[in-house]
């Protein structure tokens, strides 16, 4: 029994689980609500034939004025939910009940069992936010009555892959916490705590380290530009820690042309003539920092998955 024969196990079992409707469910309700939204917002302003393109990028990244977040806000708060949902049992649910043990009491490595678990949670991964984007871009098109061109087209797939790998790394997480901890709901409250820290509590944290050590309260109520400033590059710099911050700025950067800087600094001068929107590869290099710390991060997480499971003891409940 080799690698092939568990992906094609552990694929038709997540398709064919009441979990994967809900899941696929849960981002494309989101992003054909924030399209239709976004459309009638854009059109009572109208658009012109020459703006269509960045308009319709304007409707997956949120730059529209819909009273609804993005589809890019909806991926990134739903898209841990996904990814911890296909793994967090992965491991310890065929441990307790011994079937794990069955497995490996036959002729087939243990790496093979890993690789084709994380290989086959990865291609489902990959399936989903495809399908999803695709059937929201088409829902787009279909009510806006225009679309992307060819480097529209570019911008919307490297947005998948970026996706891929943000969902991919919290599969990662869920899949590391199935494995150390042998209760399910063990690994489940563990891999929403540390959602909810990354997504919420680190941003209050970094918040107040930015605060002591630009020595803000000490300016109470008014600092120093200077002291705002080191107070704001701080924050900024540490916000990158959570993989939410990571993810923003790589799907902003590539869905808006007209990003120029992931910095929360922009420089203003007078007389200058309207920047023109960037080219399909000033934004790749613009988000490349981002882009490049998301494959850091979903290749550390998975490797940390073979190690792991290569020297986890294998042994069902009752033993």
């Amino acid at each position: 029994m080799g690698v092939r024969s568990i992906v094609r196990k552990e694929v038709v079992e997540h398709l064919g689980s009441k979990r994967f409707p809900l899941l696929f469910a849960l981002i494309l309700l989101s992003g054909l609500a924030t399209a239709y939204f976004g459309v009638q917002s854009v059109a009572q302003t109208g658009v012109k034939e020459t703006e269509q393109e960045i308009v319709f990028l304007r409707l997956l990244s949120g730059a529209t004025g819909s009273p609804l977040p993005s589809f890019v806000y909806f991926v990134g708060l739903f898209g841990p939910i996904i990814g911890i949902a296909l793994s967090f049992d992965s491991i310890n649910r065929e441990i307790a009940s011994g079937s794990m043990l069955k497995m490996l009491s036959n002729p087939i490595r243990r790496d093979n069992v890993i690789v084709g678990k994380i290989a086959a949670g990865l291609l489902v991964i990959l399936l989903l936010i495809s399908c999803a984007t695709s059937l929201v871009v088409g829902f787009t098109m279909l009510i806006a009555g225009f679309g992307p061109g060819i480097e529209g087209a570019f911008r919307i797939i490297y947005f998948v892959f970026a996706s891929f790998l943000y969902i991919g790394f919290w599969f990662g997480i869920g899949l590391l916490f199935s494995i150390i901890f042998r209760r399910t709901t063990t690994s489940a409250l563990a891999c929403i705590s540390l959602w909810v820290f990354f997504t919420i509590f680190v941003y209050w944290i970094i918040d107040i380290i930015a605060i002591e050590v630009a020595g803000l309260r000490y300016y109470f109520p008014s600092p120093p530009p200077a002291a705002y400033v080191q107070y704001l590059e701080i924050r900024e710099a540490l916000s990158r820690i959570s993989p939410l911050t990571l993810y923003a700025e790589a799907a902003s950067a590539l869905l808006n042309p007209e990003i120029r800087s992931l910095s929360i600094f922009y420089y203003y001068a007078e007389n200058l003539p309207t920047p023109q929107p960037l080219s399909l590869d000033l934004s790749i290099a613009l988000a490349w920092p981002s882009f490049s710390a998301l494959i850091a991060a979903f290749t550390v997480i998975l490797t940390l998955n073979i190690i792991t499971f290569m020297r986890a003891e294998i042994r069902p409940a009752w033993a």
